[in-house]
């Protein structure tokens, strides 16, 4: 079969998912919506929804996501794009330093877990992180459970970047305070005080009276 271009045409991009064949946010967003999320082995993973309605700041919140996406920069996918030479925790050195491994299992995060109090054998039992995250961010102590995620994420960078270690007391104080600041943010019970100011102003000190109010007057002062 013969095909005819058209010589007088120029090449250019065409984008499938809209009538037009320009690209829109739209079109784009409707285009991501139509194709389920996956994990490992081509199973439908869940909806990530409740990551985003987590009682919990952004930075937190997107950490969780790039580990529900297996998009977090460890040592083993540095390695997968050719960043890094080595695949082993920069902790222990004895396994792949994936996201779980890295903040759960390894020795070093094990230490700050059982200082924290979750020294339980089911809490290390061997799951997707999905399903680790999910059940550990929506339990009774899913503040502290967040906290200790971030602070044993953040201790490893602290290391690999500045060769900071911080001491076990420290890190404890970092969570708890981070626990402190969940629960006066997003605790039913948290009450916000309103301190009531007066303020004094006086235009350039004239001699004269000055009165504030909520509004604004379209006529002639």
């Amino acid at each position: 079969m013969n095909i005819k271009f058209n010589p007088s045409l120029d090449d250019a991009f065409i984008w499938a998912s809209n009538k037009n064949g320009a690209y829109t946010t739209k079109s784009g967003y409707a285009w991501l919506l139509s194709y389920p999320n996956t994990i490992a082995h081509g199973q439908t993973s869940s909806s990530w929804s409740w990551i985003w309605k987590l009682k919990s700041f952004e930075k937190h919140k997107f950490l969780f996501w790039l580990a529900c996406q297996n998009s977090v920069p460890t040592i083993l996918l540095l390695n997968n794009r050719n960043m890094a030479s080595s695949v082993l925790c920069t902790h222990c050195g004895l396994e792949d330093e994936t996201f779980l491994y890295c903040v759960c299992d390894c020795n070093f995060s094990r230490i700050i877990w059982n200082h924290v109090g979750f020294n339980g054998a089911n809490f290390f039992a061997d799951m997707e992180v999905s399903h680790w995250l999910k059940e550990g961010s929506s339990g009774p102590r899913a503040f502290l459970f967040t906290a200790t995620i971030w602070w044993a994420w953040r201790h490893r960078n602290l290391m690999c970047l500045n060769n900071e270690n911080l001491t076990l007391s420290r890190l404890s104080y970092n969570i708890h305070n981070m626990v402190d600041s969940f629960s006066h943010c997003f605790s039913i019970n948290s009450h916000i005080f309103q301190v009531e100011r007066f303020i004094r102003w006086n235009n350039d000190n004239y001699s004269c009276t000055i009165f504030n109010v909520d509004g604004s007057s379209l006529a002639p002062p």
